[in-house]
Order: structure tokens, then sequence, then C-alpha cells
């Protein structure tokens, strides 16, 4: 599983603390985890444009879960053999270590890879999300 989250050239990935979540739900109960990412490669600065936007320099990050989340992967991957699932609700949660102090909101592009053998499906694109939350917490 691969996780690829684009910002704004000037804004910067907390790669440590962001995360992807599932959520799955089935007769028997429900099953909650989030998983802990790493970088896949080092982060690349590139020409972006999203569906709706003008094209703009961002910064790509690759990334992928990290060995213990592989690992806890794996088992939620025997739990789904075992149940069969009713509802998934995937999610990915990206953490900012810096941001232009100017900017108010930050417009983010999350594309996800299931498979190796698959291409990647976007997520999210060119959503632009709010700092006002982020700011209240410095």
């Amino acid at each position: 599983m691969q996780v690829k989250i684009t910002v704004p050239e000037g804004f910067h990935l907390d790669v440590e603390n962001s995360w992807l979540g599932v959520d799955i739900t089935s007769v028997a109960n429900a099953y909650q985890s989030v998983f802990k990412l790493q970088e896949n490669t080092k982060p690349a600065v590139l020409e972006h444009s999203s569906f709706f936007g003008e094209a703009s320099k961002a910064t790509v990050y690759n990334l992928q879960l990290n060995s213990q989340s592989q690992a806890e992967f794996a088992e939620l991957q025997k739990y789904l053999q075992k149940s069969q699932a009713e509802g998934v609700a995937i999610r990915v949660v990206p953490k900012l270590a810096s941001y232009p102090q100017a900017a108010d909101n930050v417009e983010i592009s999350i594309d996800l890879q299931l498979s190796s053998e698959e291409g990647y499906f976007t997520l999210i694109d060119g959503a632009e999300l709010s700092l006002a939350k982020l700011r209240s917490k410095k």
C-alpha cells in the first residue's frame, strides 16, 4: 500500500505523525486501525496541476506503511478472510510540519495505491483545507 500526498511548495509534511486509517464493519463487530507511514522515496518538487486548479510547483511525498504497520495490516487482511465486511472506510490524515506564515489554507491532493500491480487512485484532488485549527495549536 502506497500513499502519495501533494502539497504546495513551501509546505512540509510531518510524515512521522501522518497516518492512514481503515475502519471495517461486519455482522460480528467493527475493526478500526491506524497505520503509521514512512517515506518510500525522498520528496520531489514538481509542476503539479489538479483537475480544477492551475499548474504550480508542489512537493510530492511518496509514503508507505512503516514496518510495524505492515504487520498490523497483515492482521487486518487475516481478519477480512474470516469476516465478511459490510462497510469499509479509508482515510489519510496528513499532518504539516511547517507552512508559510502568511498562508490561511493549504491545497492538498492525496492518491492511494492498494497494490503494486495497480495504479494510484485519487482520494482528494486539490482540496483546500483551512490552517485555522493548526494555527490554534501553536
